[in-house]
């Protein structure tokens, strides 16, 4: 095991991410890997990671949502984008802002401009309508997923019924 490289940055148990916001950062440093090395296998460890987790059906949304993320960083954000490897147990601070940003398009009671003011945390042009539209995307995925848990968590376990 290689020592790590980066003390300086803030370890990801110290964001309290919940396991669909872990997942998320998991597929977006997949997929950024994918990006800087040019490797198909990247993307296809994405899918199968989150398919794994969430299912044939909410495991590609959730990476589709991720690359529509990255898609609108390229187009809105001229500075570039560093990520960590998946193995990392820190968070860099674009890492930081883009979970803020992932956190402020799921948060329906501060409005637009909880929402506003994190997309001008992390874009560089004027008008950053994409990512505005993807954080929101990615944030109504997450409150999906928080519904189904709590659904799964307060369905009584029942025995399975034989069908004679």
């Amino acid at each position: 095991m290689t020592e790590c490289q980066h003390p300086d940055l803030p370890l990801l148990s110290a964001w309290d991410l919940k396991p669909i916001e872990l997942l998320i950062l998991h597929v977006l440093r997949t997929l950024c890997a994918g990006l800087e090395h040019n490797q198909l296998v990247c993307w296809i460890r994405a899918f199968d990671t989150a398919e794994e987790r969430l299912g044939a059906i909410d495991g590609p949304m959730v990476v589709s949502g991720c690359v529509s993320l990255l898609r609108a960083l390229r187009a809105e954000r001229a500075c570039g984008f560093g990520s960590m490897s998946t193995d990392c147990a820190h968070i860099s601070e674009d890492e930081q802002d883009l979970m803020a940003l992932i956190r402020a398009g799921r948060c329906m009671q501060h409005g637009d401009t909880h929402l506003a003011s994190a997309v001008r945390q992390v874009a560089t042009n004027s008008n950053p309508s994409r990512l505005n539209t993807a954080a929101r995307a990615i944030g109504a995925l997450c409150i999906r997923h928080d519904g189904l848990q709590e659904v799964a968590s307060s369905t009584p376990q029942q025995p399975p019924t034989q069908l004679n």
